[in-house]
């Protein structure tokens, strides 16, 4: 029998594509009983690939192929010339396979990968054979391909050495080392393997024959060549050639073995497999200690803080929840959870007392008693009939999974303390892995192939935005199935991108994973870089952390957390008031009012467009119980029963009940089943399960697992009687010699409801069940939602300030901030050096733009800037800034975002002057002290007075400045003209079914062409809420190819295309092409006014459109044309009426005759 022991999965990262799945599958294909997983330097996936081999029957063998150093692991390469080459080549590591035989073995397999890491990287993750040697116990050693240090000596021709490197190896691995010979049909393996066989003779150390296994099947090599090809930039398709020199890099049988080499040598293979027998145990907890204060148990110590919380908190019914807090505490305790609750407690009461905001709670934790009591969460599980046995029962078998939102900015001193308590080694964060994604398969394929980017943009285009994979997209998308079936060149990208969709592509950090043991990580699973390589991250994802019994906790970040920080703190500077969000009125009429007319923008949870028309037109919340059913319901799936909800709310006396025990439990939610927990209570109230089989039920239902639930409804139905077994099976007898009664349940018809009715009420639950949600998390939420309502409608600045300083690095977000802050009459400042700080500033009149929200400017330096002396010059300031070690671009970036503008000076001046300083300080030296001598002067000389920048380059600086733009835009300028139109923005088009409108200004175009060799375009454009995309195809993009220059102002009429996120163009129009008419309101004309109407009447003649000059008599209330040739919306003449005559005096409106002609772009009146 032959046992594939070298081989490599995914998990060797742009080296191999044979994936867990394929591999088990075909090694059980072709009667093998037994294979290995030998990635290379790493065990990313050897938990994954233990566990499904198992499933199948087959032996699983757990290894890793490592890389060792050829001197030390602290040292780095030495020069080897291979093959005869007369050029030495630099080489870092050597190859190295090593098999665990049992448990000791994985704990010194998973020490050498972790220390690889730790100690020996150097582009590898290295050991040495000082470290080998000190952990070669349980281990079995094959010498590896012909990158193995033997193999590389032999190329050498030092065959001595060879053959003492192979004793020594043998001196340190006994009867477990192997010499390895393979056969990829290269001329190395020829030389190496004759070589082997002569030192295998000599030394008596067994040969054995393994295949370097880099995909599943002989024809899965072109699916190599593609990943090895993205890896290298070589186009190995296009050359014809194979990344590794052949096609034998497969999962062969035993009878391909036999053919290339002696059948004792490969039927070895089997005898390493029998001596492999590691076996893993899953969810046995292994839980950190957590050292309780002299004088307590760790059951004694909970019990104190519990009872210090029971006497804090509000409970109506006190009897009634010292009750529910012992039954808890036995649970937690029966169950062997009592020091993960101390252990959470712990940093959860470190990060209250240390300025660090943890959330209310999230998730099922809200439902516990206890959780409340200990501070952990802020919901009294009381207040919305919340279930602990939904977080925790003794049926679950799994640790409890309590997941904690932290302060974004601040989350990293809890994770510093954890760290501090436990030991820096003892606390981990976990790997994720980021896959080859649909649109960047097709895009590695293209190039592979040889395929211009046009072509894969192409079809990158046609991907729906919402498909799973592309075997979905192309099933979804007409396009894309048409194209898959009608064009080769096509065909043939989508099924190579197939074949590499959803490989790993790259490892990354969990955003909030952590895993804390009792001893060194390392101990336990092997460890990796981060992605920065300044830490270190398990190799193991959270779900196998999970499965493997440890502790994991999520340290999740929520910047809404961050911003009521911000708010908070600025409420009391600004009003003198400290307020605390526990005692704020949760029944508030003009925070529900707020709600209900959909002003959600910032408020958590509440901010999409969707949610704000749930809440607007369906839901119309009046209560927090309202909020709590919207949040549940307002997702795929049970979205379809909010107009039920809406419906009955609004119509109570209408709602009825197939059963009057319903009603007690649904009324909350008038009628309609929206929380897990009220399927629970369902399956108690009206057949008598018991807790903890009420929530095995619930996910019985959720995962639709029809068979249990055909056995479940008869259970439902009749009942239930089980009675207790002792460990062989048999019942146990009380003293009576009765069976003693373990799980009894009566049953719906034994309590008086009909056959009938129940079966309904349980298909009811099925159908519910699939997207019931958790109410325990849902309420948690709610309440966050209410509060953030409560600080926008109370103290506007302080809440918006904060929400803007919270996205301050997220320029669209920012932007849709920026607009809200806008709409509720918020006068919003430009940054000032005077009133310098690192995040937005609310003062009662308005708020300051953050200096660090400035390009080029971080938080740090915006903290520097407060240092700035007051009362001084613009010229002293400049030099002040160079003095402190701001570079000249950082001063600019200060300049265009209007930092300077509080002293009198033009932007275009600051700018200028900075560079003209910088240029002047390379000439001499600056004594700062001196600065002042020759200021004022010097700003007569210097560009400091030059005039402003016209409003389009003032525009275009400041947003480069800030991502945004304060002074206006571009479009703000065209206003009345918008007016008229109905429009949509990129906030919003995507969710707009048939033909609208929207205006932007112009930020990219991407020309292609056509298969056909016509001309399209992609173009980028920006409003006052974010970016958008339009796609303009051949028949439009010929008559309007030149429109497309930057930062110019776009009239689009077309159709949103949701699949591709876009608007498919169908009419455009520069918006400073649209005609107009401009009256001119006066009466008795000055020389200034008839000056301006003259020059006015000049700009006219030269225009070539159809809109006219027109002077309005104010006293005859009567109007004469001036001039008919030609205005457009806006041109700097216009401007100049305006400052002679003012803004009030100057009309402008859409040419009548344009606007009848161009029905489409205007509303009706």
């Amino acid at each position: 029998m032959f046992a594939h022991l070298h081989s490599h999965t995914e998990y060797s990262i742009a080296d191999a594509c044979n994936r867990i799945d394929d591999y088990i599958k075909r090694v059980k294909q072709l009667g093998q009983t037994a294979c290995a997983i030998t990635d290379h330097g790493v065990m990313y996936g050897v938990i994954d690939f233990y566990k499904k081999a198992r499933e199948q029957g087959i032996k699983p063998i757990i290894g890793c192929e490592v890389y060792i150093a050829p001197t030390s692991r602290f040292e780095g390469a030495v020069k080897e010339y291979l093959d005869g080459s007369e050029k030495p080549k630099n080489t870092r590591y050597y190859h190295l396979i090593l098999l665990a035989k049992n448990m000791t073995g994985y704990e010194n397999l998973i020490y050498l990968c972790s220390y690889g890491y730790k100690e020996g990287f150097n582009y590898r993750p290295r050991i040495d054979k000082e470290l080998l040697e000190e952990h070669s116990k349980g281990l079995i050693c094959l010498s590896a391909c012909i990158g193995g240090e033997i193999p590389m000596l032999i190329r050498q021709s030092r065959i001595q050495e060879a053959k003492e490197v192979a004793l020594w190896y043998q001196d340190i691995f006994k009867d477990d080392f192997y010499l390895e010979v393979q056969d990829h049909g290269l001329d190395e393996e020829l030389l190496v393997n004759k070589v082997l066989k002569e030192i295998s003779k000599e030394t008596n150390i067994p040969l054995v024959a393994t295949n370097d296994v880099h995909y599943t099947l002989k024809e899965d090599v072109l699916t190599h060549d593609i990943l090895i090809g993205n890896a290298r930039k070589q186009n190995f398709l296009e050359t014809g050639e194979h990344a590794y020199g052949t096609n034998e890099f497969y999962v062969k049988s035993e009878e391909e073995m036999k053919e290339l080499f002696d059948d004792d040598i490969v039927e070895r293979t089997q005898e390493i497999a029998d001596k492999c027998n590691l076996t893993f145990t899953f969810h046995e907890t292994k839980m950190p200690k957590f050292d309780v204060p002299s004088g307590y148990t760790v059951r004694s110590y909970l019990e104190k803080i519990c009872e210090e919380g029971l006497s804090k908190f509000r409970f109506e019914d006190l009897k009634r929840a010292k009750k529910q807090l012992r039954y808890e505490i036995d649970v937690i305790e029966n169950m062997g959870y009592l020091e993960y609750f101390l252990i959470v407690w712990d940093f959860i009461n470190w990060s209250r007392k240390n300025g660090v905001s943890v959330g209310l709670g999230r998730g099922s934790a809200a439902g516990s008693v206890v959780s409340y009591c200990m501070d952990i969460t802020d919901v009294n599980p009381f207040d919305y009939n919340l279930i602990f046995e939904r977080f925790l029962n003794p049926d679950r078998k799994t640790m409890p999974d309590i997941d904690i939102d932290f302060a974004m900015e601040n989350r990293y001193k809890t994770i510093e303390y954890v760290k501090e308590k436990y030991g820096e080694d003892n606390v981990v964060q976990i790997v994720t892995f980021g896959q080859l994604k649909a649109k960047q398969s097709i895009k590695d394929t293209a190039r592979n192939l040889g395929v211009s980017f046009a072509l894969a943009n192409l079809i990158c285009s046609w991907i729906p935005k919402d498909a799973k994979n592309l075997k979905k997209a192309i099933e979804e998308s007409p396009q894309l199935s048409k194209a898959y079936e009608e064009r080769s060149d096509i065909k043939q990208i989508l099924d190579y991108a197939m074949l590499i969709e959803g490989l790993p592509r790259q490892t990354g950090v969990h955003a909030a994973g952590v895993v804390i043991c009792d001893k060194p990580v390392h101990e336990y699973m092997p460890l990796a870089f981060n992605a920065d390589k300044t830490g270190y991250v398990t190799q193991y994802t959270m779900t196998t952390v999970e499965e493997l019994g440890f502790l994991k906790m999520d340290f999740l970040g929520l910047r809404t957390l961050t911003a009521i920080d911000y708010a908070l703190y600025d409420i009391e500077r600004n009003y003198n008031k400290k307020i605390n969000l526990k005692e704020i009125d949760y029944a508030d009429e003009n925070v529900f009012r707020m709600i209900r007319t959909g002003k959600t923008t910032g408020i958590f949870q509440l901010e999409s467009e969707g949610m704000q028309k749930c809440m607007k037109d369906s839901i119309k919340p009046t209560c927090i119980d309202d909020l709590i059913a919207g949040i549940a319901l307002f997702r795929p799936g049970p979205m379809d029963f909010i107009p039920t909800y809406a419906k009955n709310k609004q119509n109570p006396k209408e709602i009825t009940y197939i059963c009057d025990k319903l009603e007690p439990i649904l009324k909350s939610t008038y009628g309609v089943i929206v929380y897990q927990e009220q399927v629970m209570q369902i399956v108690r109230d009206l057949a008598g399960y018991s807790m903890g089989r009420s929530d095995s039920v619930r996910k019985m239902m959720s995962k639709k697992k029809e068979e249990e639930l055909k056995k479940e409804r008869e259970v439902f139905l009749n009942g239930l009687i089980e009675f207790q077994m002792d460990n062989k099976g048999n019942f146990v007898i009380d003293k009576n010699g009765d069976k003693i009664v373990k799980n009894k349940i009566d049953g719906c018809i034994k309590r008086g409801i009909s056959k009938e009715i129940a079966n309904q009420i349980f298909d009811d639950m099925i159908d519910f069940a699939k997207y019931a949600f958790n109410k325990s998390h849902a309420a948690a939420y709610a309440i966050l939602a209410y509060q953030t309502a409560y600080l926008k409608y109370y103290y506007p600045n302080e809440y918006m300030s904060a929400l803007m300083t919270s996205v301050i690095d997220n320029n669209d977000k920012k932007k849709v901030y920026l607009n809200e802050t806008k709409r509720l009459g918020i006068t919003l400042f430009s940054p000032r050096l005077d009133k310098a700080k690192d995040r937005f500033y609310p003062t009662k009149s308005g708020i300051y733009y953050a200096l660090g929200g400035v390009s080029d400017i971080s938080r740090d330096k915006a903290k520097m800037i407060e240092k700035l002396p007051t009362g001084e010059t613009p010229a002293f300031i400049i030099k002040w800034l160079f003095g402190n070690r701001f570079s000249l671009a950082q001063i600019q970036s200060l300049a265009k975002a209007g930092a300077f503008d509080y002293l009198g000076v033009s932007r275009s001046g600051v700018y200028e002057y900075a560079a003209y300083h910088s240029e002047h300080k390379k000439k001499k030296n600056y004594n700062i002290a001196q600065m002042t001598l020759f200021d004022g002067e010097e700003e007569k000389m210097t560009p400091l007075g030059k005039k402003e920048w016209i409003l389009s380059k003032k525009i275009e600086q400041e947003e480069d400045a800030l991502g945004l733009c304060l002074s206006g835009s571009l479009i703000d300028e065209y206003a009345f003209l918008k007016n008229t139109m109905r429009t949509a923005h990129s906030g919003n088009f995507l969710s707009k079914k048939g033909y609208q409108i929207i205006v932007g200004t112009v930020v990219t175009k991407k020309e292609i062409i056509t298969k056909k060799g016509q001309a399209m375009a992609f173009l980028d454009l920006k409003d006052d809420f974010g970016t958008f995309s339009v796609t303009v195809f051949p028949n439009l993009y010929d008559n309007v190819a030149t429109c497309f220059s930057k930062n110019r102002a776009l009239i689009i009429r077309g159709k949103a295309d949701k699949d591709r996120g876009c608007v498919i163009a169908d009419e455009i129009y520069p918006i400073t092409d649209i005609p107009c008419d401009v009256y001119i309101e006066g009466s008795d004309l000055t020389k200034d006014e008839k000056r301006a109407i003259k020059e006015a009447r000049k700009e006219g003649k030269k225009g070539a459109g159809h809109g006219g000059l027109f002077f309005y008599d104010a006293k005859m209330k009567k109007s004469y044309p001036i001039e008919r040739s030609g205005l457009y919306a806006k041109t700097t003449i216009l401007t100049d009426l305006e400052k002679v005559f003012g803004e009030s005096k100057i009309h402008i409106t859409v040419n009548p005759r344009f606007k009848k002609n161009h029905r489409n772009l205007f509303m009706k009146g």
